[in-house]
């Protein structure tokens, strides 16, 4: 459970920041990433703008892929942990039916030994001619 938790949170954090992004962007309105590059004072500037744009486009597949791989390995966890919840009750049923077979032949036992007992009091205490 606790690695769930964990993973839960982590997903939580990355899909902030990837709202957090989306929001930025979403801000910034029509500008392209060419409008950008073409506003540029000189080669210096542009060569900057254009390393500063390559950076955003390769952290934003980064932090895409890290959230498509965290939410890949929580809905892997939550299968597995299904799975186990599964056998976990396959098990309890087994179990529980041992544990009945268990008290049914008990419980048979106990009639036999009384069954016996009665018997060899009957017998002991039997007074004939």
């Amino acid at each position: 459970m606790r690695l769930v938790a964990h993973i839960v949170k982590k997903y939580d954090i990355q899909k902030e920041l990837l709202d957090k992004r989306l929001i930025a962007l979403y801000e910034a309105g029509d500008t392209s990433y060419l409008q950008l590059l073409f506003a540029s004072d000189g080669l210096t500037d542009f060569l900057s703008r254009y390393y500063t744009i390559e950076l955003l486009a390769d952290a934003d597949q980064e932090l895409l892929k890290r959230i498509t791989d965290t939410k890949a390995k929580l809905e892997q966890e939550k299968v597995d942990l299904e799975n186990a919840k599964t056998e976990l009750e396959a098990s309890k049923k087994t179990i529980v039916g041992k544990k009945n077979k268990l008290s049914s032949s008990v419980s048979e036992k106990k009639t036999i030994v009384n069954t016996l007992l009665t018997l060899i009091t009957q017998r002991f205490s039997y007074k004939g001619p």
